[in-house]
């Protein structure tokens, strides 16, 4: 076995996840603090730095750097990270063509800073108990901002028509709330102690009546969808546990409907005659103008960043286009439309591996990303892009055989073809354990 300089992947006979070395536990830990904050970074503003986020991000993107130099690389890219790549190098090609240079150059700053991120998530990622941290702090997240939104309802009363207390759009808010749902019964099942367990399931109902204070109308469907992973996992539930849920469940239908505010209830009452009338909470003029948009820069798009102005010179208001697809259609034309969904399918494309929990898990978080997806606006936040960081590790790091992609695994192969003889048996012997590492 060669030495390894510095900066060099060591060839190790135990898995990576017993070895780290200081400076690689100390960016997985700031990585834990950087997706913990996501769910509500802009509660904390820092002068010079911007959102609480962004300062744990840029530590973490320190230690990152310092941790590749000295302790080497562990993972090679996938073909979603190459065109997640390639997807924020067109938006940076707007650069040549858009009509708001600032506002592009600052959009495409927040694509590099979200592709780092998902990068730091593979990389530091890697392993089961690993990906289980990663879920787990952004749950936490989570639960901190249906605690602020429920904080902000006992403080102001129900005066409010919508509470949000992040300082965070409360549409956003709400569909935060959602996404962690099946994330938080995926975890209540697969670890923890009973404790542990019935913190996470507690998440739910309390991360229901947050959304129901938000009064978001897209977030109320989203939620269904959400919590369809109950009755998909609910073979897979102790006898205790099934009896827990239909007790529990029995009592919120009966109680809470009468501690629901009702401001907020009858704002939510209103999504079936939204829908029937077209009117969308008036999405629907603002996707006719960024159409108009779109008809007029269709292939290169505006520029990331630049639709907004441009938008509101048609609509009269300066707006997002409130729809992901419709938006990245506007800003980096058909070529970077193709190419974002190109990165979507690459990111669930490796799932289909998984088998039970993992998969029912992924199944439901795309169809929550699927439809919430459509009123909004999203490609450009962190929310978004940790969640599928997340289901892409853990589809090769958590309950599915997936192929061996480490660095060990190409330098192990590597030097079995040099000396197939004598060189070629050492090697295979020399790692018994590493071999299975991101398996």
């Amino acid at each position: 076995m060669s030495m390894s300089s510095p900066g060099q992947h060591r060839d190790l006979a135990v898995p990576p996840s017993a070895v780290d070395g200081v400076l690689r536990k100390a960016a997985y830990w700031s990585l834990l603090l950087f997706v913990f904050s996501i769910p509500w970074q802009v509660a904390i503003e820092i002068d010079q730095i911007g959102t609480i986020s962004r300062l744990f991000g840029f530590v973490t993107v320190g230690l990152a750097v310092l941790a590749i130099a000295f302790e080497g690389r562990r993972h090679r890219l996938l073909d979603a990270h190459i065109l997640l790549i390639a997807f924020t190098a067109w938006t940076a090609c707007g650069l040549m063509w858009t009509l708001y240079p600032s506002d592009t150059r600052a959009a495409v700053a927040t694509f590099v800073q979200l592709t780092a991120m998902v990068l730091l998530v593979w990389e530091f990622g890697d392993g089961q108990p690993k990906i289980y941290g990663l879920i787990r702090a952004f749950v936490a997240g989570a639960a901190v901002t249906a605690g602020s939104v429920v904080y902000q309802y006992l403080t102001l009363g129900e005066g409010a028509s919508r509470y949000t207390g992040s300082g965070a759009h409360p549409n956003d808010v709400a569909f935060v709330l959602c996404l962690a749902i099946p994330l938080a019964w995926y975890l209540s099942a697969r670890v923890g102690s009973g404790y542990e367990r019935l913190l996470e399931r507690a998440y739910i109902p309390f991360a229901l009546f947050a959304i129901v204070l938000t009064a978001s109308r897209s977030a109320i469907v989203i939620a269904a969808l959400a919590l369809l992973i109950i009755p998909l996992s609910y073979s897979a539930l102790s006898g205790r546990w099934r009896v827990a849920l239909i007790v529990v469940g029995a009592g919120l239908l009966v109680l809470v409907p009468s501690l629901l505010p009702e401001r907020q209830v009858e704002r939510l009452s209103t999504i079936t005659t939204e829908i029937e009338g077209g009117g969308l909470g008036s999405r629907a003029d603002i996707w006719k103008a960024a159409l108009e948009v779109f008809n007029e820069h269709p292939v290169r798009g505006t520029g990331v960043g630049a639709s907004r102005r441009l938008i509101a010179s048609i609509y009269g208001e300066a707006q997002g286009a409130h729809n992901t697809f419709l938006s990245v259609a506007v800003e980096t034309g058909a070529v970077g439309l193709a190419l974002f969904l190109l990165v979507l399918y690459a990111f669930f494309r490796r799932t289909t591996r998984l088998r039970g929990l993992e998969r029912t898990l992924i199944v439901v978080i795309g169809l929550a990303l699927a439809v919430g997806l459509l009123p909004r606006h999203w490609e450009d936040e962190k929310a978004l892009w940790v969640v599928l960081a997340l289901i892409l590790a853990m589809s090769h790091h958590v309950g599915a055989p997936a192929a061996d992609v480490s660095l060990q695994a190409v330098r192990r192969e590597k030097l079995t073809h040099r000396d197939p003889v004598g060189t070629a048996a050492q090697t295979e012997a020399s790692w018994p354990i590493a071999a299975r590492s991101d398996s």
